[in-house]
């Protein structure tokens, strides 16, 4: 095959039979396309394996795809059976895509640029991806396995490792639809991902994050954090712990060194652990925890040898010391 043109989809390569004669007789297959859109392909989206299109069939995407090329090889004996290809069937994909868009039913992801390579061999899709979003790079290896669990949990599992630099924050209001993030600042850092794709709460992730000179804004003023650290650890549906440390803030009167602590996820509560916000002088201790349910929260902050001056410059003056107990309903 020298040439294959479908609509405005237009493919070169070859296939050809291999031992034709043979029990081992297979059809190898290679093939490239030419510049093209998203659009151009979606006709043959069913010949994708059920499972991954129901994966996929919530989200909208269109993109222009540069470069797309296809080598795959079939036992003979498999090709008259769609689902016997995707099983006994190996395939190595390479693409480059430029200027898309990726909409979800809360969400819109645009990028400038996505290229990589995938394998499938043995209803495994392995991955090797780079590219250029949000004013940031990114790299994505690892893999979807179609096949890791028993028949009765049969769903696509992915396993793979995420790493970003440089990641403009004041792009993140074009993710969330309907949400105003009056932010600045760059992210950089890693997070690996363990799980069923087709239940997000059911990933397990670990990974860690930083930010350099974040800027938000609210009450009409624009508050400082130097730099942000975010350890992130999930290893169960129901459960989350958050490691927090920012450094140099400046928020409303404040001038802060640092801010740290331990926020716990559940189903049922959010708990705050070894607070510790350190001013100038002294330092603040809090705990907490809030219980989803019915919306009561308890805080405790405790604040010894402290300068008032640090936290209300333009009101007090003088040392401080204070200790609070707070409950409430957020309803």
């Amino acid at each position: 095959v020298s040439k294959l043109e479908h609509r405005d989809l237009s493919v070169k390569g070859r296939v050809r039979l291999r031992d034709v004669l043979s029990p081992e007789a297979s059809l190898d297959i290679d093939l490239q396309t030419e510049p093209h859109t998203s659009a151009d392909i979606r006709p043959f989206y069913n010949l994708l394996p059920e499972s991954v299109q129901k994966t996929f069939a919530p989200l909208q995407w269109n993109t222009g795809i540069e470069q797309l090329t296809l080598q795959m090889n079939v036992p003979q004996k498999a090709v008259h059976d769609l689902k016997t290809v995707w099983q006994q069937g190996q395939a190595r994909f390479a693409f480059l895509l430029k200027n898309g868009d990726l909409r979800g039913k809360d969400f819109s992801f645009s990028f400038n640029e996505i290229g990589g390579e995938t394998e499938w061999k043995e209803r495994r899709l392995s991955h090797h991806l780079t590219g250029k979003i949000m004013g940031g790079d990114f790299k994505m290896a690892g893999g979807l396995d179609m096949a890791k669990q028993p028949e009765q949990h049969s769903r696509p599992w992915l396993n793979t490792s995420f790493q970003v630099e440089g990641l403009d924050l004041a792009q993140l209001k074009t993710l969330a639809r309907g949400i105003d993030l009056p932010i600045e600042g760059r992210v950089s850092g890693s997070i690996k991902v363990d799980g069923p794709i087709s239940r997000i709460r059911d990933l397990q992730g670990k990974g860690d994050f930083n930010g350099s000179r974040v800027r938000f804004h609210e009450s009409d003023q624009w508050h400082t954090i130097e730099k942000i650290s975010i350890g992130i650890h999930k290893d169960s549906a129901n459960k989350m712990r958050l490691d927090i440390e920012l450094s140099d803030i400046e928020i409303y009167q404040a001038l802060l060194k640092k801010a740290q602590g331990v926020i716990d996820f559940s189903s049922q509560r959010i708990v705050l652990n070894q607070g510790r916000i350190t001013p100038a002088h002294g330092v603040i201790k809090v705990k907490g925890n809030y219980h989803i349910p019915t919306r009561v929260y308890r805080l405790q902050v405790n604040g010894k040898n402290l300068r008032a001056e640090d936290l209300l410059k333009d009101y007090l003056l003088g040392p401080a010391r204070f200790e609070a107990k707070l409950m409430g309903n957020l309803a």
